[in-house]
């Protein structure tokens, strides 16, 4: 991704950062409810999922912790992050895979309560069949790479987005 669309992406996230209110203080991971405030996940994500940030900055060097919900047959591509990343399943299930290539025949389902972590530069995908709810936790800066390409739902925004 060229420097000048990752200093946009990252404006962007700070700014949904704020407008979301990210409390800083280390705390237990709140319940869901009426008070959660999600928000359309970054355009970096497939469209589809939502995001709620519980706490730290995902664009600065400090540890951070968001939730993502996802739709049923929601995919994301292969792909890596530049940090480790650690997931936990709280809803539904997810099936995730590894490789360049996306074969759900190659997969390990998560289901609630289910935990993972996958290393810096691991290329891997993942893939739901039911509404599915997830806690991840990594270091900042985050980024999020796609294997192919053609796989960024970014590459398909219209300029000025």
């Amino acid at each position: 991704m060229p420097t000048a669309r990752r200093s946009l992406l990252a404006a962007v996230i700070a700014a949904c950062w704020s407008a979301l209110g990210v409390p800083h203080a280390a705390a237990q991971m709140p319940a869901i409810g009426p008070e959660t405030r999600w928000a359309i996940a970054p355009w970096f994500f497939p469209t589809g999922a939502e995001i709620t940030f519980v706490d730290g900055n995902p664009n600065i060097d400090e540890a951070f912790l968001v939730r993502l919900a996802f739709p049923k047959n929601y995919r994301i591509p292969p792909h890596y992050h530049g940090t480790d990343i650690h997931v936990e399943v709280q809803q539904g299930a997810m099936a995730i895979g590894f490789g360049d290539r996306m074969d759900l025949h190659q997969t390990r389902t998560l289901a609630a309560g289910d935990t993972a972590s996958v290393r810096a530069g691991t290329h891997y995908y993942i893939a739901t069949s039911a509404t599915t709810l997830i806690a991840m936790r990594s270091r900042g800066p985050f980024t999020l790479t796609y294997v192919h390409p053609g796989d960024d739902p970014s590459r398909h925004l219209p300029l000025g987005r």
